[in-house]
């Protein structure tokens, strides 16, 4: 990071600390003996960073700070170059990096552009003491002291990674801020998905040229393109070319498939293809190699008329293996997604046969291009915004990133400051800087954000980053093994820290941060009580514990919307909510309420290789003894080892209704059925369920009465059919009968 350290001394914030030679006083006795001094021309940005450093001088000194004018000492802020006169040649600097120095009793922070300048501003009141840990007044340290004093200085200093995106899909108003602050940001690579709705929008061409987009099960669909036809490769081309006739500056422009897999099937795309299938998606095919042919085409025309310039893409779902049948161009961008690896760990943690599977991939890129980044994730998609203490997979993977040549990341994450602190803030500084000390580093963040409950929280951050770290579980996309890392032993040791942090941080800003975090923490409790509650069976426990849940929620988001992001919180209650419906026949006023007659939990199974003679098997006619068998309280996909992707199956049972019902409405309950779904009883078809979006995992209800016999076998079965993969019946069923009155 640091590109040429001469001397560095530095006496911060410390009243009555004696100044060095070289060392220039800002502030004495909590007045200004320094003025700032911009170009003659400064540019808005410039502006910006003299109004911060002014700010927060001001904050640590009561001093003001004067833009200009007359005063012993002077701070020269702005771009390099743009000063005359100056008492040493300035180097050049690099993209985004500065120059601090000292030099006859004023201070110079030149940076290489605007970035640089205002990097290095926020460098300074960080070695003066400031921090934003997240957000807002509760994120922010501020050291109190009338003289600030800094100690001689001649160092460059950059980021150790280029690019340093953090993200939020919902908004956030002090996003933009807190990332400048932290030196995050850096250059924006485009990468996203674009490789139809960029160069080929289907509204311009597909009704007159249907043939430029992908051939899929015997049908021109505009989901993805044809990438063989030559056609195609002309017009990406000419495109490309345009972006940047537009946009001189821009590092890349991004051909990353639309996020889907209806890749074209002709025979000139799939020749081209390598025949490998990728583990992680084991019904689909590679499809890198055609890919990388294909953005070689563009690279290639493009560097004719853009030298330099690059195309991009995600490697990412089927196409996230390196291709073996062609080479990168070399200015090919390619940005790693961790979609498909596992969510808790490093790509330095060798345990983690996951990750490293992902740093192996990293590394083949890496051998056929300069310009590899990440996309990741923080928290886990799908984590229910529940405590995910990434911070220490950061600290162990940026070394790593580093020394294999990744250039820049771009992290999706979200906005829950309560459980997710201090991950964003331990990103943003790694990413500056990969070389630095972690201990230290977490030792600054609990002794300044916690004060004097800094050691019972370090002890509670570093209980759950161990059960991250440590656990052998690997949990990918959502968070169904997520709950098994938070053991019994690891919710009791951070309950009695949290007991702890909140008996010492008796003052502001202490107690509100101490506060947050243990509310966040209470969210967990509740929730992972809901989920046991569920599991076992106990609808009333449920019920309670979610209601315990949405109190601890509504309770943070009232206190501070940043503090947890409610919206997707509640998405994830409302999943729970259809588990709880699942498990109501099992809650004592439903057994009150009902007459239930209990089915199998193993059904009859068999798939539908033809519609012929499937019709058959809706009622008794057709023969099942030699059907295999399988549990409806689970997806049919994980009990197989067999595809179940775009196809139908079949699965039956039996059951006796008492002649004591008769007369009175039967209804069959369903607990989930994925995804579109025919019922049928004794033959007669009583319910059609068609796919639509959510409703994979939702109970129904269906009205059986008119199709059962009494005191008599009954033939219920099942037909299911999905597009992707078939979950099937897979929550189990249960009939019941309400009692009169």
């Amino acid at each position: 990071m640091v590109a040429g350290t001469l001397a560095l001394m530095l006496i911060a914030c410390a009243c009555g600390a004696a100044s060095g030679e070289g060392s220039v006083w800002l502030a004495k006795g909590g007045r200004a003996v320094c003025s700032i001094i911009l170009p003659p021309q400064p540019s808005d940005a410039e502006r910006a960073a003299a109004e911060e450093l002014r700010t927060y001088l001001r904050k640590i000194s009561g001093a003001e700070i004067p833009i200009g004018g007359d005063a012993p000492a002077h701070i020269f802020l702005g771009r390099a170059g743009v000063f005359a006169g100056l008492p040493f040649d300035i180097p050049k600097l690099e993209f985004e990096h500065f120059l601090m120095r000292t030099r006859g009793g004023d201070l110079y922070l030149l940076g290489a552009e605007d970035a640089a300048v205002q990097d290095a501003v926020y460098t300074l009141l960080r070695d003066l003491g400031c921090r934003w840990f997240m957000p807002g007044e509760i994120g922010e340290v501020v050291p109190r002291c009338a003289d600030i004093v800094v100690g001689s200085r001649d160092r460059i200093e950059g980021p150790d990674f280029s690019m340093r995106d953090i993200w939020f899909w919902s908004a956030s108003a002090g996003l933009a801020e807190w990332c400048r602050r932290n030196r995050a940001g850096g250059a924006c690579a485009s990468m996203g998905h674009n490789l139809v709705s960029g160069p080929l929008p289907p509204e311009k061409y597909f009704k007159e040229h249907p043939e430029y987009y992908a051939l899929v099960r015997g049908v021109r669909t505009p989901s993805q393109p044809c990438t063989s036809n030559p056609q195609v490769i002309d017009i990406v081309a000419q495109d490309v070319i345009r972006y940047f006739d537009d946009n001189p500056g821009a590092i890349s422009y991004s051909l990353s498939p639309e996020d889907n897999a209806d890749f074209c099937e002709c025979p000139n795309c799939t020749a081209l293809d390598s025949g490998r299938r990728d583990p992680g998606f084991d019904n689909l095919p590679v499809v890198t190699d055609r890919l990388v042919r294909f953005y070689n085409a563009i690279a290639e025309r493009l560097q004719q008329k853009h030298p330099g310039k690059c195309v991009a893409f995600y490697a990412y779902f089927n196409h996230t293996l390196p291709p073996t049948t062609v080479r990168l161009h070399p200015n090919i961008l390619v940005a790693v997604t961790a979609q498909q690896f596992c969510t808790l760990h490093s790509v330095a943690d060798c345990h983690c046969s996951s990750r490293r599977k992902m740093a192996a991939i990293i590394e083949e890129y890496a051998r056929q291009t300069k310009f590899v980044y990440i996309r990741e994730y923080d928290p886990m998609p799908s984590a229910a915004e529940l405590p995910a203490p990434l911070f220490g997979a950061h600290l162990r993977d940026m070394p790593w990133y580093q020394r294999h040549g990744v250039r820049g990341f771009s992290w999706e994450s979200h906005p829950s400051w309560a459980t997710l602190t201090p991950n964003h803030y331990i990103l943003a500084q790694m990413m500056w800087d990969a070389d630095q000390d972690p201990r230290a580093l977490l030792a600054d963040f609990y002794d300044k954000f916690f004060g004097p409950a800094g050691a019972p929280m370090a002890r509670y951050y570093e209980t759950l980053e161990r059960s991250f770290s440590q656990s052998h579980v690997h949990p990918g996309w959502g968070n169904r093994d997520f709950p098994s890392v938070f053991t019994g032993d690891v919710m009791t040791d951070c309950r009695a820290a949290l007991r702890e942090a909140q008996a010492a941080a008796r003052t502001a800003p202490y107690r509100q941060r101490v506060q947050m975090v243990a509310l966040g923490f209470t969210y967990l409790d509740s929730w992972l009580a809901l989920k046991r509650a569920i599991a076992q069976g106990d609808h009333e426990a449920a019920v309670a514990a979610r209601a315990r849940t949405m109190r601890a929620l509504e309770t943070l988001s009232g206190l501070n919307g940043d503090f947890i992001l409610l919206s997707d919180a509640q998405y994830h209650i409302t999943r729970a909510d259809n588990e709880l419906a699942w498990i109501l026949p099992r809650s004592v006023k439903f057994r009150r309420d009902n007459d239930v007659i209990e089915l199998p939990v193993a059904w009859r199974f068999r798939k539908e290789e033809s519609e012929q003679g499937a019709a058959a098997w809706a009622g008794a006619g057709g023969d099942d003894s030699a059907w295999r068998t399988i549990r409806t309280d689970a997806q049919w996909w994980e009990q197989l080892n067999e595809p179940l992707e775009n196809c139908r199956a079949w699965a039956r049972t039996r059951f006796i209704v008492p002649e004591a019902l008769r007369g009175r409405r039967l209804v069959l309950r369903i607990g989930a059925l994925d995804e579109e779904g025919w019922i049928y009883v004794n033959g007669k078809l009583v319910h059609h369920r068609e796919a639509a979006g959510e409703n994979w995992d939702e109970p129904f209800e269906v009205d059986i009465s008119d199709a059962v016999s009494f005191g008599q076998e009954n033939l219920l079965a099942v037909r299911a059919q999905a597009e992707t993969t078939l979950g099937g019946l897979w929550r189990g069923a249960v009939v019941y009968s309400p009692r009169p009155g």
